[in-house]
């Protein structure tokens, strides 16, 4: 299972985003946007994908940053997490931190009898 983080991004003063992501997104969100707030976690059953998927899923979702005099800069994931094998090593990490094992389900102690 894979911890997911409910945010609340605030793109403006009439712009709320609320959404549920991947905890190892969390980071890039926050890169992106100046408000950010978690307001819960929950456990999703999926697979867990391999770094290198997930690093081209989360630069082809969030794109490339915009530096300050209008230029494309690196993409968001790449700035989070780093480039090349380091980043993917950071990503691989962080979604390791994400996943929980399931939890065994409950015994009633009659069963055991």
């Amino acid at each position: 299972m894979i911890v997911y983080k409910t945010v609340d991004i605030r793109r403006s003063e009439l712009a709320i985003i609320h959404k549920d992501v991947a905890a190892w997104e969390l980071p890039i969100l926050e890169a992106m946007h100046d408000s950010v707030a978690v307001s819960g976690d929950k456990l999703v059953r999926r697979a867990v994908p391999t770094a290198i998927a997930e690093f081209q899923r989360l630069t082809a979702l969030y794109k490339d940053s915009t530096n300050p005099n209008g230029d494309k800069g690196i993409p968001f994931v790449e700035s989070v997490y780093g480039q090349g094998r380091i980043g993917m090593q950071n990503l691989q990490r962080a979604i390791d931190d994400a996943v929980v094992e399931d939890e065994p389900e409950a015994v009633e102690v009659e069963d055991l009898l």
